[in-house]
């Protein structure tokens, strides 16, 4: 039986071939989340519902929680 189209030199490995993955010759870019990082998570949000709701902010944790709940729905993942 012969193989047509193959080129048998191509399915095995040289002695050039290192067992050393290849690694990419592209400059890593350092991930900057900018100076307000640190600052936006310095304060502590609320652990439970029940914190959320009895913050002074719980007009928007509700908001927030409905928008998610909104966007779960409609993408087909609802409960």
């Amino acid at each position: 039986m012969t193989n047509v189209g193959v080129n048998s030199s191509s399915t095995s490995p040289t002695h050039e071939e290192s067992d050393e993955p290849r690694r990419s010759k592209k400059a890593r870019i350092v991930k900057d989340f900018g100076s307000d990082f640190v600052t936006y998570n310095m304060k502590d949000d609320p652990v439970t519902f029940k914190d959320a709701m009895a913050s002074s902010e719980a007009k928007q944790w509700k908001e927030a929680v409905k928008s998610e709940m909104d966007s779960v729905i409609s993408k087909g993942h609802g409960y």
